[in-house]
């Protein structure tokens, strides 16, 4: 609300829609807006990189994740939906990206589906994953772009990103004690805060039972177009 992403009579509809989709696909809210906040900034419907627009980046092409939604050829029109119009969007690609039949759902699964669906195949924490391209300095082994992305290295850098993007807010929110993941140290789990300030998620730490921070959980079923 502060940034002018979502107006104040929105926030309890995107607050409830975010933990709806939660639920279905039964990832955590507060892993949503650890990815959000590396794809747009914390839910900036209009978001893009010229090619990629909206909240979780819909990118062109075919196979893409604007294809994915009925969006081929018309990607930048996202860009001009609310973010609750753009949760239905993301509702229809986790589905159409086989999300629901994963299981619960790690941080690390929820970022690769929004980025590239295919590369959950690799279950290893240390291997690297088939990612075209680089993307941001931060989710690469040692920082380095030249370097693999990883799982561990997806990890980290999602929660240094949140970290250094957050500061003080996660400060607050340790303060009020966060919900933790198995393996992930209390200051890590403090930074996995939301842009929409005052928004404490509904506790879904029972989907981690078994799980560690990278999500190994068995290889998901095939079928998931490249988002981009």
């Amino acid at each position: 609300m502060d940034r002018g992403y979502i107006e104040a009579k929105e926030r309890p509809a995107v607050r409830d829609r975010i933990v709806e989709l939660g639920r279905k696909y039964r990832f955590s809210p507060d892993d949503f807006a650890t990815v959000s906040l590396m794809e747009s900034d914390g839910l900036n419907p209009r978001a893009t990189n010229g090619r990629c627009h909206g909240i979780i980046q819909f990118c062109e092409g075919g196979g893409s994740g604007a294809a994915s939604v009925g969006m081929q050829g018309r990607a930048q029109e996202i860009g001009k939906q609310s973010v609750l119009e753009q949760l239905n969007l993301v509702d229809r690609y986790f589905e159409d990206t086989g999300l629901r039949e994963m299981g619960p759902v790690s941080l690390v699964d929820l970022y690769l589906t929004i980025l590239t669906p295919a590369a959950r195949s690799e279950r290893r924490p240390n291997a690297a994953l088939d990612i075209a391209g680089s993307q941001a300095r931060v989710l690469h082994d040692q920082g380095d772009r030249t370097s693999p992305m990883t799982r561990n290295s997806i990890f980290a850098g999602l929660q240094s990103h949140a970290s250094q993007r957050l500061g003080a807010v996660g400060g607050q929110f340790a303060a009020v004690g966060a919900p933790a993941s198995p393996g992930l140290a209390p200051s890590a789990a403090a930074a996995r805060v939301t842009a929409m300030r005052g928004w404490h998620p509904n506790n879904f730490n029972q989907r981690l039972a078994g799980l560690d921070s990278t999500g190994v959980l068995p290889p998901p079923l095939p079928r998931a177009p490249r988002q981009g």
